[in-house]
Order: structure tokens, then sequence, then C-alpha cells
């Protein structure tokens, strides 16, 4: 499974709960999920996983400054969540270390890499913070869905009679 603070949430810095440490790095957003149950594999598509034979791109943005990183937000409570990562000053004032996307597409933000590469901040997946339908979690259903490359949903077009 995954590693959990003492609490029972999961471990995402080096302390002892998620406001504490140093956020855990990782080479590869797969490596986060490298001990997971392997029924989730069934109902989740991860960050990095391949469907319908494109790599699925999730980020929640791409930070730039100095590492270790610290966690961002003093409170990750339900309650707190009136604070978002584009109201942080890392996002807001310049020389700007967060880079986030509001929308999919021409509303993407490019971050250049230090070996001059680009990415697009949220990958070509999202979650896209203006988008109030978006995966925030970094995951995404796979369940029902059809992996077939050639298969287009259309809304209300389904020879599946029930879920």
């Amino acid at each position: 499974g995954f590693d959990r603070y003492p609490d029972g949430t999961l471990k995402v810095t080096t302390g002892n709960s998620c406001t504490e440490g140093n956020y855990v790095m990782y080479d590869s957003p797969m490596d986060y999920y490298k001990n997971a149950e392997p029924r989730l594999r069934a109902y989740v598509i991860f960050p990095g996983d391949v469907f319908k034979g494109k790599e699925i791109e999730i980020y929640a943005g791409v930070y730039t400054g100095a590492a270790p990183v610290k966690p961002l937000l003093s409170d990750y409570s339900y309650g707190a969540a009136t604070t978002k990562y584009n109201h942080l000053s890392a996002y807001k004032e310049k020389p700007k270390t967060l880079y986030l996307s509001p929308k999919p597409e021409d509303q993407q933000e490019i971050v250049t890499l230090p070996d001059g590469s680009t990415m697009k901040a949220a990958g070509q997946n999202g979650p896209f913070y203006e988008d109030g339908g978006s995966a925030m979690t970094g995951l995404l259903a796979r369940k029902w869905l059809n992996p077939d490359p050639a298969f287009v949903p259309r809304e209300g077009n389904s020879a599946q009679p029930f879920i």
C-alpha cells in the first residue's frame, strides 16, 4: 500500500503531516503508485499511464524554486479549500516559481526547464484550476471506459444498458 502519516492520510512529505517537512520527490509520477494495490489499477488511470495509446500527463503545476520544497499551503483541510495555489505568492510574484494552467489548449502556461526544453504546466490532461470538473487528485476514473483508440464517445450514445 501507500506510505501514510500517523493519522492515516497519504504521505506526501518527509514530516509527520502534509504541512511538515519537505515534499517527497520522485523521478516519475508513477513512482508514487509503485506500492498501490493492484485492484486500484482496474479503477484508476494514474499520471503517466498509457490510455488509448497516449501517455496521460497530469501535473498540478510545475514548481521551479529551490529544492527541497516545503509545503506550499499551511492547511490542506477541506475547510481551507478556499486558499488556492493560484493565490500564492510563488504564482503571483516575480520571479515566478509556480506555474499553473487555468484551462486546456491555448491557456496552458508553458514552462522552460533548466535544460532548455519546455512543458505544459498542467500536462496535456490537467487539472486546470478554472475547470470545476477537473480531477484535482491527479487520478482519472478507468472503470467502464473503452480503451479502444478508435472508439469516440458521444453523449447519450451507448451500447451499454447500465453501469
